[in-house]
């Protein structure tokens, strides 16, 4: 089962507009996708911790489509239209 912990609109680094619940401690560590323009790879990895990790993804994933979907049912607040 999963719950929210905490969710802010951010109007400035580090500067929330909106907040609900109780704000975790700050963390540096970043995690980013890398999708390159010439044949499409994926490189996905962590920056800002002590180990620091890039890892591509394997060759029979064609795209970030791949890897990041959608949650059946959950309903996002911030594309409600």
């Amino acid at each position: 089962m999963k719950h929210l912990v905490w969710e802010g609109l951010e109007k400035a680094p580090g500067k929330y507009m909106k907040e609900k619940g109780k704000r975790p401690p700050a963390d540096k560590t970043e995690y980013y996708f890398l999708q390159e323009r010439v044949d499409s790879s994926v490189t996905y990895g962590k920056v800002g911790t002590e180990k620091s990790v890039t890892q591509r993804l394997p060759a029979n994933v064609t795209g970030i489509h791949d890897i990041i979907v959608p949650i059946p049912d959950e309903v996002r607040k911030d594309q409600i239209k």
